[in-house]
């Protein structure tokens, strides 16, 4: 039977005297106003213009009065005589976060976790014709008041009530997204109507793989009463191109594992190692009659994946952070995935325009940040489609949650529902336990392999539902060894961020981590977008200026958390240029080539440093409201110039320059593909139009390989503008020498040269 959605419009109460309203009963006689599934309570209330745009100006502070508010959600739907009788059950998506759901006036049940989905017998509630459904959503500070606290908790100033709330941490205040409490039924809802007998789930896992064959793991369970052990039959059918896999086993138990030798099998690869083959897949469970009495669909990519890691970063430790994808090393080159909108009702029409950048800017990898919310099955869809792996951190973020058995039961229930939802997708490539737990509890003297959650609960319920799959604790981790020495520098797999000075100072350059995780550097918005945020009064200056504290972002609105970030971008505007902007398009402008050059620097650092680093992953794609941030498109999807440059040093073959040494620099042609590279390439001082280095090349697979050197003076700005000819493609890249500050007016016309070597983009549109 199909299912029956829910999406559609609805009603919501918002109730400040939340204890005059218990029952649906007690809305008798109160006003409401029209809501929509999905949707969050800010929407609805924008919509019926009770407030003004709260993205704007200062009104994201005017809502904290409303965490105090209670919700209520009246919705309809009709069954008919078949549904009713079809043992239906009702789901939702996601709910955020402490709800009670009644049906026809009889509570069915209770959720406390926003951020996983919620399934409820109504078989004996639901009823033919019109029902009424209500969901309480209850204040979310008040419900964390009433929590117990321990002494070795650590959060943010405002984020305390977050670490007993399954919520997205970000909610509470970021330094990238604003304090935003937020409350609805933020994601779809259906009803379900389940077979007496059928498949309840199955999972696909490789354990071996290679250029000519795969083992597969299979497992399935199945709704099945003892009486078809032994007459039942279930069959796995698969099919990539011209492999395929059939296969048949008599159903002897409701649960059966089995490993599936696949000869010639086409495997999953990520971007420029391979193609990302995915196999369609068909599961039937047949009577003895030949009947087929259920059958479900799935796409699974056969492939293995290994984190190699060490307890310490540095050669002196063998030292190392490297994926293995079917035992092929892997560089990867990606971006931390941050919400979509700090309002996630509005996620799902936002996602597929950031995914499609991410494409575009050649990513092989997304790290969801343990910030945010997990993302839907169609973000995994594109990740596995695409060739991009998928870094998963559990939504816990620069905190220390509560260890106590409560808490471990929610994680657990957490983790299983997540595991079930995602395991079959070949773009998972590992979980993680946290965002930065680790490193809080190091900085705050207490040893990390205390925190039960990461060490004990997560990794156990991974084990049951996903056994094959990498886990790393926290990241950064912090290894017995590593507490042990109380060192960032040693933790292999770490996020850069530190004084955010000069993009070539020795705290990146220094630095001994095999894997940068994080790393980043502001840019401003365009000019254009700032219009849309700040009102016409507080464009200029920055300094002083509430709203851009507000859209720093500073949480608290008062200057004194996180508003630091205005002045860091305007000194590194000065670390570059040497000089303060006096006005908005010459900040803005600034401060985005500040930012690209910073973002390509890094990038091509960790190329460079191949295979001492084997992965960057930098901060960010877009931003989830407007603000002064890392990324490199703002909220309205507007490009900063540092997608620009970052899509071009991201290619699988490229020429980059290592840093002046011995009076030169050396030109290497970077190949992080699968495939040998062989072409021509081109270095041309851009001041004279010489061409000063040239000739052919061949780049083994895999590898980087130096093909010449260039004679400079330390003390001379230069701008060397780099060309590749290899597989029928033009692949430009440029390089900026010397030492800052640099001129801002010379910078202008190299820029000009710069995007003309492509046209990928306009000189003269950059910031504006």
């Amino acid at each position: 039977m199909e299912p029956l959605s829910l999406r559609g419009a609805c009603r919501l109460y918002l109730i400040k005297d939340v204890d005059s309203v218990r029952t649906p009963d007690d809305l008798a006689g109160r006003e409401s106003i029209p809501s929509a599934i999905p949707s969050n309570a800010e929407i609805d209330l924008m919509n019926a213009g009770k407030i003004g745009d709260v993205y704007f100006g200062n009104n994201i502070l005017s809502l904290r009065g409303r965490e105090l508010y209670d919700l209520w959600y009246e919705i309809s739907f009709s069954l008919d005589e078949k549904q009713s009788a079809g043992n239906p059950y009702l789901v939702f998506h996601g709910v955020d976060t402490i709800a009670e759901y009644f049906l026809n006036g009889v509570k069915i049940g209770a959720s406390d976790n926003m951020l996983v989905e919620h399934a409820f017998d109504i078989a004996t509630t639901a009823k033919i014709g019109e029902n009424r459904l209500f969901v309480h959503i209850f204040s979310p500070v008040r419900a964390a008041s009433k929590e117990e606290y321990y002494a070795y908790m650590v959060a943010f100033p405002l984020n305390f009530a977050s670490v007993r709330l399954r919520k997205a941490p970000h909610m509470f205040g970021w330094d990238i997204m604003p304090r935003l409490l937020s409350g609805g039924i933020w994601r779809g809802a259906e009803i379900l109507f389940r077979k007496d007998i059928g498949i309840e789930n199955c999972y696909f896992a490789t354990l071996r793989a290679d250029t000519r064959r795969a083992t597969l793991w299979f497992q399935y369970s199945l709704r099945c009463p003892p009486e078809l052990y032994g007459k039942a039959t279930l069959r796995l059918s698969a099919k990539c191109g011209d492999s395929e896999i059939d296969y048949a086993e008599k159903v002897n138990f409701c649960v059966s594992t089995a490993r599936i030798d696949v000869a010639e099998a086409k495997l999953w690869w990520v971007r420029d190692y391979g193609e990302p083959n995915l196999y369609e897949a068909r599961v039937s469970l047949i009577s003895e009659n030949g009947v087929v009495l259920d059958e479900k669909q799935y796409r699974f990519g056969l492939r293995t994946v290994e984190i190699e890691r060490s307890d310490l970063a540095g050669k002196e430790n063998g030292g190392r952070f490297r994926v293995l994808l079917n035992g092929i090393p892997v560089f990867c080159k990606g971006t931390n995935w941050v919400p979509a909108d700090a309002l996630h009702a509005r996620d799902e029409e936002r996602i597929p325009a950031i995914l499609d950048k991410v494409r575009d800017l050649n990513c092989n990898i997304v790290r969801c940040w343990g910030g945010n919310v997990y993302e839907d099955d169609r973000f995994f869809e594109f990740c596995a489609d695409h060739g991009i792996f998928v870094w998963q951190d559990l939504a816990m973020a620069c905190q220390m949650v509560p260890t106590d058995e409560k808490f471990q039961k929610q994680m657990r229930e957490e983790v299983k529902k997540l595991c079930l939802r995602v395991r079959n997708s070949p773009a998972l490539l590992l979980y993680c336990g946290d965002n930065e737990c680790d490193w809080g509890l190091m900085v705050n003297e207490m040893d990390p392999a205390n925190n039960l959650i990461t060490r004990k609960t997560v990794p156990e319920t991974l084990f049951r539902y996903d056994p094959f799959r990498p886990y790393l604790p926290s990241s950064p981790y912090v290894s017995p060894s590593a507490w042990e020495t109380r060192d960032e520098n040693l933790l292999p797999e770490n996020h850069l961020w530190g004084p955010r000075d000069c993009f070539k100072a020795n705290y990146y350059t220094g630095s001994k981590a095999h894997f940068i995780s994080e790393i980043g550097y502001h840019g401003c918005p365009n000019v254009s977008s700032m219009k849309k945020f700040l009102s016409p009064d507080k464009l200029w200056p920055w300094q002083d200026n509430d709203e851009w504290i507000a859209h720093c972002t500073a949480p608290d609105g008062k200057g004194d958390f996180f508003s630091y970030r205005l002045k860091l971008m305007s000194d590194q505007i000065g670390e570059f240029f040497g000089i303060e902007a006096q006005n908005l398009q010459t900040f803005a402008f600034a401060s985005q080539v500040s930012q690209a050059e910073a973002k390509k620097f890094f990038i091509e650092w960790a190329r460079l440093s191949k295979w001492d680093k084997s992965g960057i992953i930098w901060w960010n794609i877009q931003d989830g409201w407007p603000q002064f941030s890392d990324a490199v498109c703002d909220y309205y999807g507007q490009k900063k110039l540092a997608y620009y440059y970052i899509k071009r040093v991201q290619k699988p073959v490229v020429l980059m320059m290592r840093e002046p040494q011995n009076w030169h620099l050396e030109a290497v042609v970077a190949n992080d593909g699968s495939k040998d590279a062989k072409g021509e390439y081109e270095v041309i001082d851009a001041d004279t139009g010489e061409t000063v280095l040239a000739g052919e090349f061949f780049s083994p697979a895999n590898e980087n390989t130096a093909v010449g050197r260039v004679r400079v003076s330390t003390g001379a700005h230069k701008l060397f503008l780099l060309k590749l000819h290899v597989g029928g493609e033009t692949v430009v890249n440029h390089y900026l020498h010397g030492k800052p500050p640099f001129d801002l007016e010379k910078y202008r016309s190299y820029l000009r040269q710069i995007a003309a070597f492509d046209r990928s983009f306009d000189a003269d549109s950059v910031a504006k």
